[in-house]
């Protein structure tokens, strides 16, 4: 793992985005509770509503994808395949470099970004749930989980779609697009029932469940599970491709 974490590394491109990660989640968690006491907001803001992810998580998927589209374009990954013929063990490893990766930089921006937006909402005298270290550590963990999630569906994409435009644009379809298109097709008359069915069941509303520390154990299990199930599916079909998948033309 210490290899294909250097190799990482030494890919240049690839310490913008988590920076560029934790710098959007600052400023969009800065700015939510900047504003909260300009609005109408319920007695207690809950405390998740305060970190806001979406924009991180964006960033983080093509973190993912960019990671593996750059470790095909280096000639070393057809040494890799001459040693170890075993495609899947071959994703496996450099998954799990990129978790090492995705994991500090959760932990970098959660840990920054809270402490912030603490003293802005006590400057603001916004009112809001107080919760203890075990809630926080809580919603940390669940966090990086959620990091980790999105982090490899876009590593897969980059398997599949090979080029990093084809997996960028997935992910943001993935995150961005698919609430878009369902919010769309569920004005249409008679079609809102299934599109608010088919929404529960699309990453992006699974990873707000996961993320959510008032979701009931049976709904959380739920998303873990289904969110278990779009890794698994989108790992299978990148496998597939990573299999037919010629380093040197």
């Amino acid at each position: 793992m210490r290899a294909d974490i250097k190799e990482l590394a030494s890919i240049r491109s690839l310490w913008v985005i988590p920076i560029c990660a934790i710098l959007a989640h600052i400023s969009s968690v800065s700015l939510i509770s900047f504003f909260l006491d300009k609005v109408d907001q319920p007695a207690d803001v809950p405390y998740e509503q305060l970190t806001a992810s979406g924009l991180f998580m964006v960033m983080i998927g093509i973190y993912g994808t960019l990671a593996s589209t750059g470790v095909l374009s280096r000639n070393s990954i057809a040494l890799e395949m001459l040693v170890q013929p075993r495609r899947g063990t071959v994703m496996a490893t450099k998954a799990s470099a990129v978790a090492v990766m995705v994991t500090a930089a959760s932990i970098v921006g959660y840990g920054v970004t809270h402490p912030i937006m603490i003293a802005i909402i006590k400057a603001h005298n916004v009112p809001c749930l107080s919760y203890g270290l075990t809630d926080i550590a809580k919603s940390l963990g669940l966090f990086i989980l959620t990091a980790l999630f999105v982090a490899f569906l876009g590593y897969c994409f980059g398997f599949i779609f090979i080029s990093p435009a084809g997996g960028v644009i997935a992910v943001f379809v993935i995150q961005w697009g698919t609430g878009m298109i369902t919010g769309l097709v569920g004005l249409i008359p008679g079609l809102k029932d299934i599109v608010e069915t088919v929404y529960k069941y699309l990453p992006v509303h699974l990873e707000g469940e996961i993320q959510d520390l008032n979701s009931s154990p049976a709904d959380w299990f739920k998303s873990f599970a289904f969110i278990l199930v779009w890794c698994a599916v989108v790992y299978i079909f990148g496998l597939f491709r990573f299999r037919k998948y010629v380093p040197c033309r």
